[in-house]
């Protein structure tokens, strides 16, 4: 009840309002069995606020608990969304590695951000500083390209007025997109190595070496 009235007092405007509400609904992932339910043997429970005479006295307002104790499933059991995700939520702790199953959908992005969420101070410092270098090494990459097919369109362009527009067109991406490889390679010489660098832009190790050493 406590955290249902942050969303919904949340809601209120300055100045001129309606009134309106959106609904809320607040999610309850139990690992035990509230005393009054031993009897029940329902996963899901959904609950609002009622009158004297059993009636909904708002339905704006809804409790939703998943009483995980009472989910017994396993991987070769699981049919459905609600199945996966109950599943998940009683055994992400034990589970060493992603169920086949979990190989689709939001489920990859659950367990990265699940993941995530484990790491200590200095784990969380480590992968934040390493989210800036790629994000340093993708604007220069992505500058590098858009100069590289400027420099390389130029080229071309010149070529075509010499031996006829459509030949020189030709030439012009062909080099700009070689001009572009090269540029992207020599931008991650200091980043990653031959082989890495070979599988990212297609070029030979061979060809990478020899812009290491100015060819």
């Amino acid at each position: 009840m406590y955290y249902a009235t942050f969303p919904i007092q949340e809601q209120a405007q300055r100045g001129d309002w309606d009134y309106k509400l959106s609904a809320v609904y607040t999610v309850g992932i139990l690992d035990f069995l509230f005393e009054e339910d031993r009897d029940n043997d329902e996963v899901v429970h959904f609950i609002q606020l009622k009158n004297q005479n059993g009636a909904v006295f708002y339905d704006k307002l809804t409790f939703i608990y998943l009483t995980l104790p009472r989910f017994h499933k396993t991987l070769d059991e699981l049919e459905t969304a609600q199945d996966k995700w109950l599943y998940i939520f009683k055994h992400l702790q034990d589970l060493q590695e992603i169920p086949a199953i979990f190989n689709e959908g939001v489920f990859p992005q659950l367990f990265e951000t699940a993941e995530l969420a484990c790491f200590n101070s200095v784990e969380r410092d480590a992968y934040q500083e390493s989210l800036k270098n790629y994000r340093d090494w993708k604007g220069v990459m992505e500058t590098a390209i858009v100069e590289a097919e400027e420099k390389g369109l130029q080229r071309g362009l010149e070529r075509g007025l010499e031996e006829g527009r459509e030949k020189g067109l030709e030439e012009g991406r062909e080099e700009g997109a070689r001009n572009k490889t090269v540029e992207l390679a020599r931008n991650l010489l200091d980043v990653l190595d031959n082989a890495t660098i070979a599988l990212k832009t297609g070029l030979s190790e061979q060809d990478i070496q020899q812009l290491r050493t100015g060819g």
